[in-house]
């Protein structure tokens, strides 16, 4: 299958089912359609067990779909109602795996060369083409080394150049960063982004990193028991998630359940001006507030503003460092909420203080309460 006859949509997945267990009827997915458009990275996000690593094996052709179709390039690859299933080395597709799967008795350019070979290629070509990527991936003075004698981080280039040097149309990344170190995770997803643009190849990548989703995509597909929950650029996920379960997801650290009362908003740590979005609540209806850190902030007298509400009584219980700022552990009864704040001189906090916070209502992420359970 070529890659010449791409269409604007590329990837097209249809209703696709996998269940794993007939006699309990657990689906791995469940009924899962999406659309993946030409020169894309769409990073499938989501923790252990919500479908992401078995979709990318169906994409791939290594598992089954129990139902559903699935077309690349405008061609049907995948349609259990026919019972087609193309071989995955029939699907034009590059994999870069999360153990590397690096041939342990070659040298690194034969490892990068071999699915050209593999593809028919003569081996004086294959080389030079072999080499040619080598230096895109910032790696040919690597060439005759053995992968035993290669770091992680080199190992996880070595094989990003051979799911690459075919030019394949789409590139499936199955956790690829997971068994490296910060630092390297860093700088390879660096080097992703730039190969994505300089080569221009469509991405599908799973993780459960948040951080690495945000700084990858240019879509994030959020999955949850087997199903998409919210589709978005990484801003949209992170700034308006749809669901408490992304909200959670996205990392957002402070959750009480609300309800507006008139001008005022009962939480889960006492009354508070029903300010900002909290205002528009319907009245006596039990909602979940979710809220960052960074929209809760120590007051000072007479600094309140339209989009923030005022809640007194709190105790300072820790105070860590966190880089650029402090992270404050604030309690207060058996709440605890959890804001940012400063280790300037001039602002900085005792533990043990009594203080007033400023929530910003201005966009609050209000669910139903009970809504999102499955």
């Amino acid at each position: 299958m070529s890659a010449d006859t791409v269409t604007a949509e590329q990837l097209t997945i249809s209703e696709v089912t996998k269940v794993y267990d007939h006699r309990s009827g657990t689906k791995a997915l469940d009924d899962v359609s999406l659309t993946i458009r030409l020169g894309e990275l769409v990073v499938l996000l989501g923790p252990s067990g919500c479908g992401k690593t078995t979709l990318l094996r169906i994409l791939a052709g290594l598992e089954d779909a129990t139902s559903g179709r699935l077309s690349l390039y405008g061609e049907p690859v995948v349609d259990t109602g026919r019972n087609l299933s193309v071989p995955p080395h029939k699907r034009g597709l590059g994999m870069v795996f999360q153990n590397y799967a690096l041939w342990p008795h070659m040298k690194v350019v034969d490892n990068v060369a071999y699915p050209l070979r593999t593809s028919g290629l003569g081996r004086t070509e294959a080389r030079e083409r072999a080499l040619e990527m080598l230096r895109s991936v910032r790696c040919d003075h690597l060439a005759t080394r053995l992968p035993s004698q290669l770091s992680g981080g080199q190992q996880q280039r070595i094989a990003l150049g051979r799911a690459l040097v075919a030019r394949p149309g789409i590139v499936l990344f199955d956790e690829p960063l997971s068994n490296v170190d910060a630092q390297l995770r860093k700088e390879v997803r660096t080097e992703i982004r730039r190969l994505h643009a300089e080569i221009d190849f469509t991405g599908i990548y799973v993780t459960h990193d948040l951080q690495e989703g945000l700084e990858l995509a240019d879509r994030i597909v959020v999955m949850s028991h087997g199903r998409i929950e919210q589709i978005g650029t990484p801003e949209e996920i992170f700034t308006s998630p749809i669901s408490a379960y992304v909200a959670e997801f996205m990392g957002i650290e402070n959750k009480t359940g609300v309800r507006r009362r008139g001008g005022v908003v009962a939480t889960g740590f006492g009354e508070i001006e029903a300010t900002g979005d909290l205002a528009g609540l319907p009245e006596g209806v039990d909602h979940d507030f979710y809220f960052r850190a960074s929209q809760v902030r120590v007051a000072a007298d007479g600094d309140s503003t339209a989009a923030s509400s005022r809640s007194g009584g709190w105790t300072v219980a820790d105070m860590v460092y966190a880089g650029g700022h402090s992270d404050i552990v604030l309690t207060r009864g058996e709440a605890r909420l959890l804001c940012e704040g400063t280790f300037e001189p001039s602002a900085r906090l005792e533990v043990g203080a009594e203080v007033d916070i400023e929530i910003d209502t201005a966009a609050a992420l209000l669910y139903p309460s009970g809504g999102d359970e499955r």
